[in-house]
Order: structure tokens, then sequence, then C-alpha cells
């Protein structure tokens, strides 16, 4: 389980290009969980009101309890050297797109009131857009989920967990791609 892997991550060397997000969650500690450690842990009320204020990137009711991953520590997770936007959900990475332009646009498939597939159709349809470099990076890793997002207009298709090494290295090689289309 998720504990297991953790523990393994833990008793490897710590690599710097290796950040952790600690999610958060409504329930109980166990014994033996560290609250910011483990997770972190809050109630009920105070975690729909950052989810609802868009501190979470996505949250989950699971068995009655929710778990979300916090914003701001997935943005400084990621950012090293770039400027990171993020949006809760499939509509608001189009607005997000349209508002900053950004060189690269890395995207998951399942996310709220519009899946990654449809975002990218939808980025690679405008000519506006249609040039930018779209990376999906998700769990779906069958070679159909692969083939519906090259369909899509993907340039890249990353599977969970992803290196930290190779994110950086697609997206260098993306942005400097993109800088020479510009």
């Amino acid at each position: 389980g998720k504990d297991t892997i953790i523990d393994a991550l833990r008793r490897r060397p710590h690599d710097p290009d290796y950040h952790y997000v600690v999610t958060c969650t409504t329930r109980e500690p166990r014994p033996g969980e560290v609250d910011g450690v483990s997770y972190h842990f809050m109630d009920r009320d105070d975690f729909l009101a950052l989810r609802d204020a868009g501190g979470l990137l996505e949250a989950n009711e699971v068995h009655g309890n929710w778990y979300g991953s916090p914003r701001a520590q997935v943005q400084r997770a990621l950012a090293d050297g770039h400027d990171v936007i993020s949006a809760v959900d499939g509509a608001a990475a189009l607005d997000a797109v349209q508002e900053h332009m950004p060189d690269v646009i890395l995207l998951d498939i399942p996310m709220p009131r519009m899946d990654g597939l449809e975002v990218c159709r939808r980025l690679k349809a405008d000519p506006a857009t249609r040039l930018t470099p779209v990376v999906l990076v998700t769990g779906q890793s069958d070679l159909s989920d692969r083939i519906r997002g090259i369909e899509a207009g993907a340039d890249e298709f990353l599977s969970k967990p992803v290196h930290p090494h190779e994110l950086r290295a697609r997206v260098r090689a993306l942005t400097r791609m993109k800088l020479l289309i510009d």
C-alpha cells in the first residue's frame, strides 16, 4: 500500500530532485502517523473550505473521508525555474491558457468539468494555441489511453509516477521547440 511505498522512499538516499507533497485528509490519524509528514490531518469543514477556495489541486472522497493535494506544494515541486500556473479543472485550464499563453501545458486526463483529452482537443483546434506543446501526465498508461491522447493532439504522454529528471528534460525540450516556433 501507500505506507509501504512511502517508507521505502524515506529509506532511500535523499535525492534533491524529488519533492514530496503531503496529502490533506479528513480521516483520523492511525497509530504512528504524524501530522504534516504522513498527511495534513484536517477537519471536514476546514478541508472543504480549502477545496472551495481553490487551495487543492484535486480532491476526492473515499469511504467517507476526503483526500486532496495542496496546490501550493504541487506548484513548488513543479516550478524548478519555471512559472507554474495550475487549474482545478479542465474548463479552468482552458481559461488559464488563454490568460497566460504558456510555453508548455501539462494535463492529467481525469479532471472535473472537462477531461484532459477534451482540453487538449480544444487547444489544438484553436489557432492561438495549436502549436503549444501539450503533455499528458497521467496514471492512465494503457496503450488505448496513449492512442486516445495522441488522437486528441498531445505532443507527449508521460505515465505517473514520472521521474523528475524526465519531466524537466521534456519540459525543457518542448520549451526550446516552442521558442523556435514563436
